[in-house]
């Protein structure tokens, strides 16, 4: 009797200390004493072993076979089976319809089959359960039934020292005292490949790093996912749950730890996986670990079902996938929904908060977050208590199609959208015009890049920042990104394809702090109104275009730091228009600039004095370098080519004058046509006077 009592104590003993903390001195020691007694034999009182502890002496696997349990058919209590001796790896449960628990000891895989659903009840305010103590996987492929209807409020399922499988047989939670199913297993997987029937019933991740897998058809309650566990939901597998609640329980079960994250994966590989149901972040948690994992590399996920944030919640996709959030709707309320990851992830659904005063919106990571929605109020729904935190950008690109894409517009200008870091704001379609309390922050070292897409992207906030730097470029098409406010970012701005338009109103500048400005290949820096930039700002031409009087304003003037030029480059002083314009272009000298042999530096649509004195169409343009003629160098000097078009009818190459002006010098033939001309002209003239004969 002593022994039987002492071994039930013990397993008791260290089942417990499992669940409360399946890492802890106590539990592995508990566990370890289990073992020895097993070993020793002090197992075999004739309640654990001759009825109830499997022996295998069978002639086969069924647990109709007395012999397999000693010469004693089971009673009514806990079944224990030991892998990795004498008596097996596989039993048949084609007899036995009740019992209390299922228990697992040893170091090898277990299979359980089946043809008799097994219906686990309590017993005497001991609690149904399955425990893997064993370091083997265990695989059930009956039929089990947690169906108590007195006694403990709930049941376990507790993958302790190793995995639990759930396989061909369905698993059933319908017991009227059942509320759910609490999971223990720290580092253990339990999986679930085929049904699993809990309408109502809950169902937890009750210890530390538990892992639930879904292959199969799983139907149940709220899923507490908590305490660091892990949801993986696998190919061929759904999940229909009256909520997904991240990161804690309400105090349901006494197991929540709110400081722990959790995680919902959905893992094949080729997508094609839908969840439907609502997805809660529990109040409370402080964890910033609550996740959303779409692994899929090709193919969508699609979540249709609402999401409410009560604590923050980070989604994340992976390379060449897509996340879908569509046919439901997400409310933030004043939490943060962080999108990262290297895929893509699309909203297509109203993208709000409950609260006036609402939550933020952050985009990390290399891949891309299309909002296709207008209309949005994740910052809050009042224009004057929007959460101060706004629309983050810090990696990768966000894609709007909308002013109110990104929320309801300020009632009064503050930085509603933040460049924490090195991210891409897109106009994805509509030709978006940003409302002009949107303030736009660049955060030092960073780079805001201004994608218009082929739209005209006009941003009519203020762009601010020590030490950030702006991009603009057109990942389609010929776009235009257009800058209307008196813009105060101090770094560089680089033109990498499209055009960039500068166009704040009179007495303001667009780009009238930053220091640098690089037009590369494919980009245009188009001036519509004089002073724009930083009069100290350099210029690098590497292959691009200057556009410096876009709008032909007559006696637009602009005054700039030295030019670099790396590439073939133009500079159009009336943008294309084919007619001399009336534009006044300075540079400060630049001969001690590098410019790159062999580039060249076409000047389009020149209108203005020689350096014969001819005056060269009907404008009145000037470009200057400095103040003296040592502004180019005589190498520089031979890299400019003058137009009077836009580059098909050549002025000639380029002279320096005593002020720094840098004017065509005609080739030969233009001189001896314009002499013919002056001397047809003088010839007809005296004819009218005086009649001279021919």
């Amino acid at each position: 009797m002593f022994p039987r009592l002492l071994l039930a104590s013990v397993r008791h003993s260290a089942s417990a200390a499992f669940r409360s903390n399946p890492l802890s001195f106590d539990a592995k020691r508990l566990a370890a004493t289990l073992t020895v007694l097993l070993s020793l034999g002090l197992a075999g009182s004739p309640q654990l072993r001759a009825g109830n502890t499997w022996t295998g002496g069978g002639a086969s696997t069924n647990w109709s076979d007395n012999n397999n349990w000693g010469g004693a058919g089971p009673g009514y209590g806990t079944l224990t089976f030991t892998t990795g001796g004498t008596q097996g790896t596989t039993s048949n449960n084609n007899s036995i319809s009740s019992m209390n628990q299922l228990f697992w000891n040893g170091s090898a895989t277990w299979t359980l089959n089946g043809t008799t659903t097994l219906s686990l009840f309590d017993n005497g305010g001991t609690r149904a359960s399955i425990e893997n103590q064993s370091t083997g996987l265990v695989t059930i492929n009956d039929s089990i039934t947690f169906a108590a209807t007195a006694g403990a409020a709930w049941g376990e399922i507790n993958a302790v020292n190793g995995g639990l499988t759930f396989g061909a047989g369905t698993l059933t939670v319908n017991g009227s005292a059942v509320n759910g199913i609490r999971m223990f297993g720290a580092g253990q997987t339990t999986s679930f490949n085929n049904t699993v029937a809990a309408t109502g019933k809950y169902f937890s991740t009750s210890s530390v790093n538990t892992t639930v897998a879904v292959g199969g058809s799983f139907t149940s309650g709220d899923i507490y996912l908590m305490n660091s566990g892990t949801l993986r939901l696998n190919a061929g597998g759904t999940v229909t749950t009256s909520a997904l609640r991240l990161g804690g329980d309400f105090g349901t079960t006494g197991t929540q730890n709110q400081t722990l994250g959790a995680t919902f994966a959905l893992t094949s590989a080729s997508g094609g996986q839908s969840f439907a149901g609502t997805v809660n972040t529990v109040a409370g948690n402080s964890s910033n670990a609550l996740l959303i994992d779409s692994q899929n590399t090709s193919g969508s996920n699609t979540f249709s079902g609402s999401v409410f944030l009560d604590s923050p919640l980070r989604t994340q996709t992976a390379t060449g996938g897509i996340l879908l959030f569509q046919g439901g709707s997400i409310d933030i309320k004043a939490q943060t929904l962080t999108v990262s990851g290297s895929g893509t992830t699309t909203i297509n659904e109203a993208l709000t908060s409950s609260l006036t005063a609402g939550g933020s919106l952050v985009k990390t990571g290399t891949g891309t977050l299309l909002i296709q929605t207008t209309g949005n109020t994740y910052t809050g729904t009042s224009a004057g208590t929007l959460n101060a935190n706004g629309t983050q950008i810090s990696g990768g690109t966000l894609g709007i199609v909308g002013d109110t894409s990104l929320g309801v517009a300020p009632g009064g200008a503050y930085n509603n959208i933040q460049f924490t870091g090195s991210g891409t704001l897109q106009d994805t379609s509509n030709n978006i015009s940003l409302n002009a309390n949107r303030n736009v922050s660049v955060a030092s070292g960073a780079t805001a890049t201004l994608d218009s897409n082929g739209n005209t992207f006009t941003v009519n906030g203020v762009v601010n920042g020590t030490g950030g730097n702006l991009a603009v470029r057109s990942s389609t098409g010929n776009g235009n990104v257009v800058l209307t406010g008196n813009n105060t970012f101090t770094g560089s701005t680089t033109i990498n394809s499209g055009t960039l338009t500068a166009a704040a109103t009179a007495g303001n500048k667009a780009l009238g702090a930053t220091t640098l400005i690089t037009v590369n290949a494919g980009g245009t820096l188009a001036l519509a109104t004089g002073n724009q930039i930083n009069n100290a700002a350099t210029m690098t031409l590497a292959g691009g275009r200057l556009n410096a009087n876009s709008a032909l304003v007559a006696g637009l003037t602009t005054t700039l730091g030295a030019l670099t030029l790396t590439a073939s480059s133009i500079i159009d002083l009336a943008s294309g228009a084919g007619t001399a314009g009336n534009t006044n272009l300075t540079f400060a000298a630049s001969n001690g600039a590098t410019w790159t042999g062999g580039a060249t530096l076409s000047i389009y649509n020149w209108g203005g004095t020689a350096a014969n004195g001819a005056v060269l169409g009907s404008g009145t343009d000037s470009l200057h370098f400095g103040a003296t003629s040592a502004g180019l160098n005589s190498g520089q000097l031979a890299q400019i080519i003058f137009y009077s078009d836009t580059g098909t009818t050549s002025l000639g190459s380029a002279a320096i004058l005593s002020d720094g002006s840098v004017v065509p010098v005609p080739e030969p033939v233009t001189v001896i046509a314009g002499a013919l001309a002056l001397g047809l002209l003088g010839y007809r003239q005296r004819k009218r006077l005086f009649g001279t004969a021919n």
